[in-house]
């Protein structure tokens, strides 16, 4: 028997590849241009980021699948690609406003950045668990370091320790359940599982294997009650990090499930839509709840990001090419208004107090940094759902894709939910504007990339609040692409 190699196709990974050589370019240069400006290299991340877009765009036309069937390259995959890369680019940005006092004096915060982003585009790019396992581990491992970057404070260690501990723990759930589904069908590639299954013999090996998954992919989105860590890492972390955190491990997670219970294992072996539906309620619920009693922002944006997960959740149990196309433009709208609220958190708490910030900490700010405020009033109200932002299309999006799939008690308790959380968002709104500081907060001028990015993420909220047309077309074929 003759041993031959799997045909290698370069241009499928280009965007992989451009992220990979510019994380590797970060954290080697530095050692040895030790004067290197902190300018120049987050040109070079930035850089990297727009070429890596490009790419992606320039295969949207080109889907395909090389590497003996380990990488799927299909509109779906190329969608989340670009909202990894765009969550990526505003990543960059807000982070600049903090590099001149505690951040990065070489490349590794940079670089370690592009490691995360590279592994979230591996995990989307393959339907093959084994592939998705590695890309996991490299966004883990990097989103570790990344989570304790601040070394000397112990709030930041604490985040990192809590998050590698229990991100350990998940991926033994996910690789226990990968066990059970190649023991059950003799297969890791999710559309030789289904075939296997429909040929019979499967047995209850791959139902428990799928759950399994499910549950370490739980922890990676909070969802409830997987969701011990998000608080404490969450506040914990560098905000820029925390940004990054709440959306693209999110965004990747959400990924797989789609593919897990649209190919793997689909209705006809496991009821998925009271699995989920029960999920969905439970993290609605409670991220809501728990968000209302905080008085931390950041927590209170952690647990905001718990109840988001959850009405993504109503819109994966309706389990059809509507749900998923409402995830991705979802997806989109709370990668910017979620990284543009967090801008204005690293903006304000750039004495490095931003973990200790306090509603009361935004009394008057409206009147004195007035393009600032309307900017965080503007990512609230998208946040609760109020039109015209995007936010409240979007989740309008999700729950009719759930109506159609007649999951209305589901629909009408997230729509409860979606009202309880418009107390939080707007109990911020009111302070930026309705109440005055007893000792005003300064927070000084704002770096000019970081206000880049809030208005990227202000126009990017207004605009798919009110022309949503030409991106939920891209999206409405990238959710039936491969399914």
């Amino acid at each position: 028997m003759e041993l031959s190699a799997p045909l290698i196709q370069l241009d499928l990974i280009t965007p992989q590849l451009i992220v990979l050589a510019a994380a590797i370019l970060l954290l080697l240069l530095p050692l040895f241009w030790r004067s290197l400006r902190r300018e120049f290299l987050a040109a070079i991340a930035l850089a990297g980021i727009a070429a890596a877009l490009a790419a992606t765009f320039w295969l949207w036309s080109r889907p395909g699948w090389g590497f003996a069937g380990m990488v799927t390259v299909d509109r779906f995959a190329l969608a989340f690609q670009a909202l990894f890369l765009l969550g990526g680019l505003l990543t960059v940005l807000i982070s600049f406003n903090r590099i001149e006092e505690e951040y990065v004096q070489h490349g590794d915060f940079f670089g370690l950045l592009l490691l995360a982003l590279f592994g979230l585009m591996v995990m989307t790019s393959t339907t093959h668990f084994l592939v998705i396992f590695l890309g996991l581990e490299i966004l883990s491992i990097a989103l570790y370091v990344l989570a304790g970057y601040r070394k000397m404070r112990v709030d930041s260690l604490e985040a990192a320790l809590k998050y590698l501990l229990l991100g350990a723990f998940a991926t033994g759930f996910f690789l226990y359940g990968v066990a059970l589904i190649y023991g059950a069908t003799g297969q890791l590639e999710m559309a030789h599982i289904r075939e296997a299954a429909a040929a019979g013999g499967a047995g209850w090996l791959l139902p428990a294997g799928a759950l399994l998954v499910l549950i370490g992919f739980a922890f990676k989105a909070a969802l409830v009650p997987f969701h011990m860590w998000t608080p404490d890492v969450y506040q914990g972390a560098p905000t820029p990090v925390t940004a990054f955190m709440s959306t693209g491990t999110k965004a990747a997670a959400f990924a797989v499930l789609a593919r897990l219970v649209s190919i793997a294992v689909p209705v006809e072996t496991i009821a998925w839509g009271p699995v989920l539906a029960v999920l969905a309620v439970l993290t609605m619920t409670v991220g809501n709840f728990m968000a209302i009693v905080q008085s931390n922002v950041k927590r209170m944006l952690a647990y905001s990001s718990i109840a988001h997960a959850g009405y993504l959740l109503v819109a994966l149990a309706a389990g059809n090419a509507a749900g998923r196309s409402a995830i991705l433009y979802y997806l989109l709208i709370y990668t910017l208004m979620n990284i543009g609220a967090f801008g204005v958190i690293a903006w304000l708490g750039r004495s490095g107090r931003e973990e200790r910030l306090t509603f009361e900490s935004y009394r008057g700010l409206g009147y004195r940094y007035p393009f600032v405020s309307l900017a965080m009033a503007a990512f609230m109200f998208s946040l609760a759902g109020i039109p015209p932002t995007g936010g409240f299309l979007g989740k309008f999006f999700l729950f009719a894709a759930a109506v159609r799939a007649e999951y209305i008690p589901l629909v009408v308790i997230a729509v409860l939910n979606a009202v309880v959380s418009v107390f939080y968002y707007m109990r911020l709104v009111v302070n930026l504007y309705m109440r005055e500081a007893e000792e005003p907060a300064e927070a000084g001028k704002a770096h000019p990339l970081l206000i880049a990015a809030l208005v990227i993420a202000l126009i990017g909220v207004v605009w798919l609040g009110v022309a949503p047309g030409g991106v939920l077309g891209a999206f409405n074929a990238a959710a039936t692409a491969g399914m």
